[in-house]
């Protein structure tokens, strides 16, 4: 199964596939600092961001649906709740404090319950062997 590693940076998006432990292909793709300027926040940045991930995608032939599938899986064993958490951190960028805010908690609390999701995760591919 393929992984899709993605590091952004202040400046930089890196960016990896794997098929298992093989690196296929990486790149650093860097960003004008002139660009970056009008985002007052790094939610804001998610749509350049995207736009960015997705070039690097169809350039070498990476389908969403394929990468999709093993966070797709892992979330079907998550409560509603932690489903919820996730993807407004991770999807949609949201920070812990307007997570918190939406669901009536802390942002503590929303980072510590990040935490233990991604802790499940990172167990979950190492299971599944996609993680070494």
């Amino acid at each position: 199964m393929k992984l899709l590693i993605i590091n952004p940076g202040s400046t930089s998006t890196k960016l990896a596939l794997y098929d298992g432990a093989e690196k296929l292909v990486q790149e650093s793709l860097d960003h004008d600092a002139a660009e970056l300027q009008q985002y007052h926040t790094i939610a804001e940045q998610v749509p350049m961001r995207l736009s960015v991930i997705r070039s690097f995608m169809e350039r070498n032939g990476i389908e969403e649906k394929e990468l999709a599938a093993v966070i797709e899986c892992f979330l079907d064993t998550q409560s509603k709740e932690n489903r919820v958490l996730f993807m407004r951190r991770y999807w949609y960028a949201d920070s812990p404090q307007e997570i918190a805010s939406a669901i009536g908690s802390t942002p503590n609390s929303v980072t510590v319950r990040l935490y233990r999701i991604r802790e499940k995760l990172r167990h979950s591919l190492e299971k599944e062997g996609l993680l070494v």
